[in-house]
């Protein structure tokens, strides 16, 4: 008996471990969220356990005294994310309560409101040391009354976001005694204790008690400088002005240097063999602030026509940042049909009139251009932010290794444009029909065909192991890419203009892989993106005779590309001829 009750005894506390609930550390509208009930409590939010974040957005009804109560002893490293426009509204005494010693990151690109409809309440309460670091949203809190919010003990860090706290002659912030000041960082207070945007230590409190002000207004920093000035070009007069991206920050001074030491003389023109320096003043606009930066500290990002600057000195007013062109030369580093460009050839590089390079836009362009190799790489690159303009119909065959378009920046930065409403199509028994090691880009309805024998036709690759995988982006509704076995090697894919995956069929794209089907990468199958219209065989816009002599030429030379099979057999043959007759019969 006395067996067979402790029997009993260990099935009910086998049982009851079996039940056990895991408590998430959170409570939401006084309900505590545990890992039974997380996925059924949701509405305006909703909890990932396995990245410990709690995602905000919507609008969130508070009936409780307390809207979110964060325990840190129980999760000391669950983060909030805000994911667009969040509102906690209610008849709350506090919106969110975050307590203990953990260390907790509040995130996201949306804003975050908080409304209590009583008097007197707390926007955010800190208890008993927790570390919490507001990043890049927004924040409101508005209410009548109380304190917007009570630091206590904790220790808080304001990171490129914006606080808007209105409190109607209460409190805007309170800490307690000995509390530090909230650190700032790409931030600017409207109060004496946030004039210093460098992270580096703050002025205190307006008293140890806190800030007496009923309106506290914290506000990004300028944080990301753009610049674009004329490049250097042999023989021509350096650029006196510059353009930026934006309103926040201007040029105030502007210079240039030769060879990274000599002051171009008055009248002194650029000349090959020599690097010319541009160096420039930029100034914030209104009440913006530059985030502190020195040469070590280079918290702002300049670019100079899209390549990153450096800086010599900054303040919150001011900046002064430097940018070194490479030495001037004759030649370009960009070969077509192992032809050097050069500045005497750059108006017609193959001596057909089909081919240009215009170096003040870095633009290659192809005007029904054929380009027929037996080895090595059909166009290879290394300029900055190449553009490669496509007119008319154009194609690059490589018959034995070699790519039909390599681009290899040994920076790694800028990217590849294909642009134009013409056609390219790629043929290589190499590796790769397009292989990029920066960003590609294409847009404004250029047709890309490329084919490859080996791996995939269009991909991305790194030019050193800690470099970043390159990202493909499309613009444009007309715009149209054609990979046989797919794309592979990029970090992103970004379609806009209503462009996506029109084939294979369940196809999805997997960062910093390719395009897959499945767990599958696309094998012996064209990879489709973009809305080709049925019949235009030759990309010209128009269903003629045209189409009908592209898809002959195409089965003459054993292809298989999507844009021939019109009539959807997946075979390349006189069937497509009649089915293009039968559609012109038609129109």
């Amino acid at each position: 008996m006395k067996r067979l009750l402790l029997t009993i005894l260990a099935l009910v506390a086998m049982t009851t471990g079996a039940w056990a609930q895991t408590y998430y550390g959170f409570t939401i509208n006084g309900v505590p969220v545990y890992d039974d009930n997380y996925q059924s409590l949701g509405g305006d939010w909703s909890y990932d356990p396995v990245a410990n974040v709690l995602h905000l957005s919507g609008q969130i009804n508070i009936t409780t005294a307390v809207g979110i109560v964060i325990t840190g002893n129980a999760n000391p490293t669950l983060n909030i994310s805000v994911d667009g426009n969040c509102t906690l509204s209610g008849t709350f005494w506090t919106g969110i309560e975050i307590s203990g010693s953990g260390t907790h990151v509040v995130s996201g690109t949306g804003t975050l409101n908080i409304e209590s409809r009583v008097v007197g309440p707390t926007g955010i309460n800190f208890v008993n040391n927790p570390s919490v670091t507001f990043k890049d949203l927004t924040v409101n809190i508005k209410q009548y009354g109380g304190v917007g919010v009570h630091a206590g003990d904790a220790s808080i860090t304001f990171d490129w976001c914006e606080f808007n706290i209105t409190t109607n002659d209460g409190m805007a912030m309170r800490a307690a005694n000995g509390t530090d000041s909230p650190q700032l960082i790409l931030c600017q207070a409207d109060h004496s204790w946030g004039n210093d945007a460098s992270g580096s230590g703050y002025r205190a409190w307006a008293d140890e008690e806190g800030l007496y002000a009923s309106n506290v207004k914290i506000t990004r920093c300028i944080k990301y400088v753009d610049v674009n000035v004329a490049k250097p070009v042999i023989g021509q007069l350096p650029a006196t002005t510059a353009t930026t991206s934006s309103s926040e920050f201007a040029i105030t001074a502007i210079y240039w240097l030769r060879d990274e030491s000599y002051p171009m003389s008055e009248g002194e023109t650029f000349r090959e063999g020599h690097t010319y320096k541009v160096t420039f003043r930029l100034e914030a606009q209104g009440d913006n602030h530059f985030g502190y930066t020195d040469v070590s500290n280079a918290a702002v990002v300049a670019t100079i026509n899209g390549q990153k600057c450096g800086f010599k000195a900054s303040t919150q007013i001011d900046a002064i940042a430097y940018y070194t062109f490479p030495a001037l030369s004759d030649t370009y580093d960009l070969w077509i049909a192992g032809t050097q460009v050069t500045k005497q050839n750059r108006d017609d590089i193959l001596g057909d009139g089909k081919v240009t390079f215009d170096m003040n836009t870095s633009t290659l362009t192809l005007q029904n251009a054929n380009i027929s190799l037996s080895g090595n790489d059909g166009i290879t690159s290394k300029v900055p932010d190449l553009k490669i303009k496509v007119l008319g119909q154009n194609s690059i065959t490589i018959a034995n290794s070699g790519r039909g378009v390599s681009i290899n920046n040994d920076s790694g930065d800028g990217s590849v444009t294909f642009l134009g409403d013409g056609s390219l199509h790629v043929k290589s028994k190499g590796d790769a029909g397009i292989r990029s090691n920066i960003d590609v880009v294409l847009k404004d309805g250029v047709k890309i065909i490329t084919e490859s024998k080996q791996n995939s036709s269009i991909r991305g690759w790194k030019s050193t192991s800690s470099a970043p995988w390159p990202s493909l982006t499309m613009y444009g509704d007309k715009t149209i890419l054609m990979a046989w076995k797919g794309l592979s090697s990029f970090h992103a894919l970004n379609l806009n203009d209503g462009l996506s995956i029109t084939r294979p069929a369940g196809a999805t794209f997997v960062a910093d892989q390719g395009v897959r089907v499945g767990s599958n990468s696309v094998q012996n199958e064209w990879v489709v993106i973009g809305d080709w219209v049925r019949g235009d065989a030759n990309f010209d816009g128009v269903i003629d005779i045209a189409d009908v002599t592209a898809v002959l030429t195409a089965m003459a030379s054993n292809s298989d590309a999507p844009i021939y099979k019109v009539n959807d057999d997946d075979v390349v043959d006189i069937a497509d001829v009649t089915a293009i007759l039968t559609i012109m019969a038609g129109q």
